[in-house]
């Protein structure tokens, strides 16, 4: 179910996924290269931004809820094992002080996207 749920985030133009598909590709287009001239892969994207990963879980309500409920967004997080710093949970405050930039980009996502598709 998992790999299917991330299939359909890839695709979605306001997910993180998504960005994740356009950083990768911006980053192979410019030759971007990790240490021992490896590739940037999407793990390595993922791995370092919280943020990233926690938008993810807040555009899927967002998806549902213009307001997404900042517990609902905890609990998924929770549910995915999305933690902050030494495992400990992400905490509503955190998630609170990210909600403008995620309405921020969501907005900007789908403006693009729109304009995309014209």
């Amino acid at each position: 179910m998992l790999a299917r749920r991330s299939r359909w985030l890839w695709d979605r133009p306001w997910s993180a996924g998504h960005a994740l598909r356009q950083a990768l590709e911006a980053a192979q287009s410019e030759n971007l290269e990790l240490r021992r001239r490896k590739p940037v892969s999407p793990s390595t994207l993922r791995r370092y931004l919280l943020p990233f990963r926690v938008y993810n879980v807040w555009a899927e309500q967002r998806v549902r809820n213009e307001t997404p409920s900042l517990d609902a967004i905890a609990e998924g997080c929770a549910a995915l094992g999305i933690t902050a710093q030494h495992n400990k949970p992400l905490t509503t405050d955190y998630i609170a002080q990210q909600v403008v930039d995620f309405e921020r980009r969501w907005q900007a996502l789908i403006r693009h996207h729109a304009q995309s598709q014209q």
